[in-house]
């Protein structure tokens, strides 16, 4: 009977590195700030007569949602980095899981240990 399997993944694969977590709190908060100053902003713009002063200020506005979405970004790319590092620690847990009943099923039929294809 197969072992249970103990990889990093399987176990617990819903759970971020708390250096990830603080950081997706911190950015939430930065976020919700940085979104709070872009909405107050819009009124005066409704004011503004001289299309250079206009033009100045939805390019000020543009810039801070992109520094909004550039920050969100960076963190999912970070999150997606973490995810693929566990995925491939699963995988190399699976095939050597995998590897070592194969290496036990062989044992027990008395194959030679050079035969496995295993690592």
């Amino acid at each position: 009977m197969p072992a249970a399997c103990n990889s990093v993944l399987c176990a617990h694969p819903h759970i971020l590195p708390q250096e990830l977590r603080s950081r997706l709190l911190a950015e939430a908060e930065q976020s919700a700030s940085a979104n709070a100053a872009v909405a107050a902003r819009w009124p005066a713009l409704f004011h503004t007569d001289v299309p250079q002063e206009l033009f100045a200020a939805l390019e000020e506005q543009r810039a801070a949602c992109e520094a909004i979405i550039g920050s969100k970004d960076a963190l999912i790319a970070d999150i997606q980095v973490h995810m693929h590092v566990l995925r491939v620690m699963d995988i190399v847990s699976h095939t050597k899981h995998e590897c070592v009943v194969q290496h036990n099923e062989c044992s027990n039929q008395g194959v030679e240990r050079s035969k496995l294809h295993c690592v």
